[in-house]
């Protein structure tokens, strides 16, 4: 049997033998690509299939924050590339902690390296472990030592750490900034 030009519903040519064995794998291959067809929007679908996985999860909101993912597409020349990969691998969640590489895994360790009785997650090391206290300490201390810089030049008089009595106790927040009448409470 001579190979047959035929066009397709799912918008495609598709040339070969139509009987026989061949036939009957190309038919279902057709068959296989109509039933996996892209919906009429390609970044609707591969969203909603990326907010699915495990990976993605955290992602389905991003959407919400207005400019929150910028960075990602303004080709910032003070990043390498490796900082920017691996800046996208924090942002989807994809760095290789424990609990990550032991998916699909029941008898791999998950616990925490650092000794730590708590599954070894990004959240985690970020933001509970206490190998990583000292740093984010440090960060934060960084984070309101630019605010305070920034309010200095636009100003302001800024006070770090203030300690205020109050009936419930001492309350203490990281700046206070003064300009003419108006206060601001930071608390970074």
């Amino acid at each position: 049997m001579a190979p047959v030009q035929t066009w397709q519903p799912c918008g495609c040519y598709v040339w070969g033998c139509l009987g026989g064995s061949g036939g009957g794998y190309l038919q279902r291959l057709v068959d296989r690509v109509k039933n996996i067809q892209i919906a009429n929007n390609p970044k609707t679908y591969f969203s909603e299939k990326l907010y699915q996985s495990v990976d993605g999860r955290a992602l389905s909101e991003c959407a919400k924050t207005k400019n929150q993912n910028d960075w990602v597409k303004s080709r910032n020349r003070f990043l390498s590339g490796k900082d920017f990969i691996n800046l996208i691998k924090t942002r989807i969640n994809c760095l290789p902690t424990a609990s990550r590489c032991a998916r699909d895994r029941p008898a791999k360790d998950k616990y925490c390296r650092a000794g730590c009785p708590r599954k070894e997650t990004l959240n985690h090391i970020s933001q509970a472990c206490p190998r990583t206290h000292g740093k984010r300490i440090d960060r934060h201390n960084a984070v309101a030592n630019y605010i305070k810089r920034a309010l200095e030049n636009r100003g302001y008089e800024v006070y770090s750490e203030p300690c205020y009595p109050t009936s419930m106790g001492k309350r203490t927040s990281d700046l206070i900034a003064k300009k003419e009448s108006r206060i601001l409470v930071i608390d970074a």
